[in-house]
């Protein structure tokens, strides 16, 4: 009962609360949820498959909002019930992909959910190339799916930037990456993402580290981008802390990145 009323505390202190499945039993878990519903806070629930298909249906249709992967285990079938719940909760649904994706005319065994698949059915989709390398063709034509189904594709881009971001800015998926393999030739690149992201309303969010020029932060903030500052702050009347003010005016809202802004970057 301790461990309850801890839980609940936490909650009522509203804001953002993420929960692993497996950190709390189902009652509790959606004693915090309601809780969380009642005082407007938000509710982040991670599966690990732990909770059956029933049980998550239950919390996602109280307010729960849905953090899923491939490593669970779970058919699609199985998922697509929660997604359907989330929309009876009115919370939403996202579903990490860790493995490969399945390719074009594949004739090998898929994954036990197929991203195609919840994509189409609208769950908003989160995939890096922090551990696989990625086929820009096969995701656009994912982030495609996606944003027809009415959700849309992350995509967590590491390494030097590649003009295959550009056609996928084009199909809608919203594309993170960090300035760590940035270089000022960039800039045309990256402005031409931005052209594109309009066109297929995505979004650009680039997260600073280790530093770029005030003029090519200013050109891509000022074309759309967001920018997100883990650099020490700069002083507020210089031409970078006015740019960190007004960054800070435009943040990322819940539910555009996976439980935390930073977790795949």
């Amino acid at each position: 009962m301790s461990e309850l009323f801890a839980l609940l505390d936490k909650v009522k202190k509203g804001g953002e609360f993420i929960l692993r499945d497996d950190q709390y039993g189902f009652n509790d878990t959606l004693d915090a949820v309601r809780t969380a519903r009642a005082r407007g806070a938000r509710f982040d629930l991670l599966d690990t498959g732990l909770f059956s298909v029933l049980e998550l249906e239950w919390l996602c249709e109280t307010g729960a909002h849905f953090y899923g992967s491939d490593d669970a285990g779970r058919e699609s079938s199985d998922l697509v019930r929660v997604l359907k719940a989330c929309g009876r909760g009115r919370s939403s649904a996202a579903f990490l992909v860790n493995g490969a994706l399945e390719e074009s005319g594949n004739v090998g065994p898929l994954p036990p959910a197929a991203p195609a698949e919840l994509g189409r059915e609208g769950f908003i989709l989160h995939v890096s190339n922090r551990e696989h390398v990625r086929d820009f063709l096969r995701m656009s034509e994912l982030a495609e799916e996606a944003h027809k189904g009415g959700g849309f594709l992350v995509y967590y881009h590491h390494g030097a930037a590649d003009s295959g971001l550009v056609e996928l800015a084009s199909r809608g998926a919203r594309i993170h990456l960090s300035d760590k393999a940035l270089k000022e030739d960039d800039l045309e690149l990256l402005c031409a993402v931005l052209k594109a992201s309009r066109s297929g309303r995505s979004k650009l969010v680039l997260y600073i580290e280790e530093g770029m020029p005030v003029r090519f932060l200013k050109k891509l903030f000022n074309a759309g981008a967001t920018l997100l500052f883990k650099t020490p702050p700069h002083d507020r009347d210089s031409l970078m802390g006015v740019l960190e003010r007004k960054a800070r005016r435009r943040p990322l809202r819940p539910g555009t990145y996976y439980l935390h802004a930073t977790f795949l970057i």
